[in-house]
Formats: C-alpha cells, structure tokens, sequence
C-alpha cells in the first residue's frame, strides 16, 4: 500500500486556501499551541474519518465527499468566525 501524506492530498489545498483566508489573529487562537502544519494535518484527518463515516452510512461518494468537507472547515471558514 503507497502511503500519501496527509498535506499531499487534494482537500489539503482546499483547507489551506481557507487558512490563508482567516486573519491571523483567528489563526492564533485556533492553532492553540500547535503548529500550522500540525493543525492542518489534524483537518485532513477529520475530513478522512468523516469521508469512511459517511461512506459506511450509506451515501453516495460525492455526498460522501461533501459531509466531509463541511465536517473538515468547520471553524475555519469566514462565516465562522
């Protein structure tokens, strides 16, 4: 099995994007003594675990995908803040 790390997946891209996006004091507070890169990777993380969730529950894989995008940004999006 290839083993890919988790900031060289495509939705890594998508959660930076959404990252850069926050001001950077919000940026501090969500980090909480972490490092960006460990902070992100714990997103992917998320967006993994609820992509097998909602897989094994029964959706579709783009219905599947976007549950976990949603579950992944959630607190890193403008609208959140």
């Amino acid at each position: 099995m290839i083993d890919i790390p988790n900031l060289q997946l495509p939705v890594a891209t998508v959660i930076h994007s959404q990252w850069e996006a926050l001001s950077p004091a919000r940026r501090q507070v969500l980090l909480e003594g972490r490092t960006e890169e460990d902070f992100l990777n714990a997103r992917v993380d998320i967006f993994l675990e609820e992509l097998e969730n909602a897989l094994i529950c029964g959706y579709d894989e783009l219905g599947a995908k976007e549950v976990a995008l949603q579950a992944c940004l959630t607190g890193i999006t403008e609208t959140d803040e």
